[in-house]
């Protein structure tokens, strides 16, 4: 194999596995954006909902993709308790605050998968992880290339919501000026909740995705599922 064609490989996989981390970044993004906080519990909901796919696939025989059904839901339904329960109460307060509070989340998250599923390295390795596509000299892992795929339908579809739906214009009118936007008539509570649960959503699906990519325990690793 020559310089050219690994450095080609190495460019198309690292595109495919990027495209991944856009979809969660996206999400990350929206939530400071709108509410200036850093959602430091964004990794833990992504193991939480790779483990949840990890659970149906193993118990139920479904596919990683097809379980952001109940990956998602679940990760939605969490949101919606946080963000009442913690995120809420100290909206415009100090930033210490609300980092405090996520970094606990997190840890709670991850005591409550390490007490469910232990600390073992698990993968997801549907009928296709094995499966390849030569494209030239470049080989497009298939698992890679669905994960690209559906973080890549993810982001399409948040981009039209933002820009064509009025909830998106208020989002998006919200990131550039809170109290322009409120005096405009924007509920910006409304906003801010809606918000968190598109960066728990989108992250639900990276976090889904990417263990079709990576083993994942205590974290997700950069352990290979597949070469």
């Amino acid at each position: 194999m020559g310089l050219v064609t690994v450095v080609l490989q190495a460019v198309v996989t690292g595109l495919l596995v990027g495209g991944i981390y856009a979809a969660m970044a996206v999400g990350l993004s929206i939530i400071f954006g709108v509410m200036k906080i850093i959602n430091v519990a964004h990794p833990a909901i992504a193991l939480l909902c790779a483990y949840i796919a990890y659970t149906a696939f193993e118990k139920f025989g479904l596919d990683p993709v097809v379980s952001l059904v109940v990956s998602v839901p679940a990760a939605l339904l969490i949101g919606v308790v946080v963000f009442r329960t913690l995120v809420r109460p100290v909206l415009g307060g100090p930033p210490l605050s609300s980092l405090l509070l996520l970094f606990g989340l997190a840890n709670f998250l991850e005591g409550v998968m390490e007490l469910v599923w232990s600390g073992d390295p698990r993968s997801l390795t549907p009928f296709y992880s094995a499966a390849s596509i030569q494209v030239g000299p470049v080989i497009l892992s298939a698992t890679r290339l669905t994960a690209f795929v559906v973080s890549c339908l993810v982001v399409a579809g948040l981009t039209v919501f933002l820009r064509r739906s009025f909830t998106g214009k208020a989002i998006r009118a919200t990131m550039q000026d809170r109290q322009a936007a409120l005096l405009m008539g924007v509920n910006t509570d409304q906003v801010s909740m809606v918000a968190f649960l598109l960066g728990v959503g989108t992250t639900a699906v990276g976090g889904t995705v990417l263990g079709l990519v990576y083993a994942f325990g205590r974290t997700i690793e950069a352990s290979k599922v597949e070469e």
